[in-house]
Parts: structure tokens; sequence; C-alpha cells
């Protein structure tokens, strides 16, 4: 069930970006998505998520709330085809997650090598 919810918010903010991308949507509209997408991303919570649970509820709440002003103020059938090109999107930006944590992954690997040469060379 957990995980069906993470999809659907994963799927909501490919829509949110959808959204902003589209010229056909009212500017009203992409400036709430752009808000909620901003705040999505933004590393400054309402709430901090440290605190056990109450630091979640702000993002439970300002997502879905974001979704459901931005479905009011878009046609249903630019929804319908951001929803889609949502879909099609996570698909694609799966592969580039995966590519940028193996950079991450890669790079540590590579500083803890030259932190291990270092030490070796100076003693």
């Amino acid at each position: 069930m957990l995980k069906k919810a993470a999809s659907l918010v994963s799927r909501d903010v490919y829509t949110l970006y959808a959204v902003i991308k589209n010229n056909r949507i009212p500017l009203a509209a992409r400036i709430v998505a752009l808000l909620t997408l901003g705040y999505v991303i933004s590393p400054i919570d309402i709430i901090p998520d440290f605190i056990p649970f109450a630091g979640w509820v702000d993002d439970v709440l300002i997502i879905p709330l974001g979704m459901w002003a931005v479905t009011k103020l878009v046609p249903p059938e630019i929804m319908t085809e951001a929803r889609q090109t949502a879909e099609k999107s996570m698909g694609k930006l799966k592969k580039i997650i995966y590519l940028g944590i193996a950079l991450v992954i890669l790079f540590w690997i590579a500083v803890l090598v030259l932190i291990y040469s270092l030490i070796k060379i100076l003693s």
C-alpha cells in the first residue's frame, strides 16, 4: 500500500512538471503547479521531517492539495494528456536516476581511493 502511494505521488510530481511545460495550460494553473513542485523539491519544509510523524504532515497535505488545485484549474483533456506524459517520463527518468546514483557511488569510491593513496604516500 505504501509503495502504491509513493508511486502515485511520483506520478503526481511528474504530472506537475508536465503541466508547467505545457503552454496550453492557464497561467494560474502553471503557477500553482510550479509552487507545489518547488515545495516538493525544496530542502526546506514548513515542519522539519526529523520531527516524528508531524514532519510528514505538511508533505502529505501540500502535494495532494496542490494537485487538487491544478486539477481544478486545468481542462480535463489536457490534464489527462499531462498524466500520460508523466507516465511515459517516469520510465525514462528512472534510468537517469540509476545512472546518477552509480556516478555518485563511483565518485565516493574515487575519493576514498585518493584518500587512501595520500595516506599511504605520506606515511
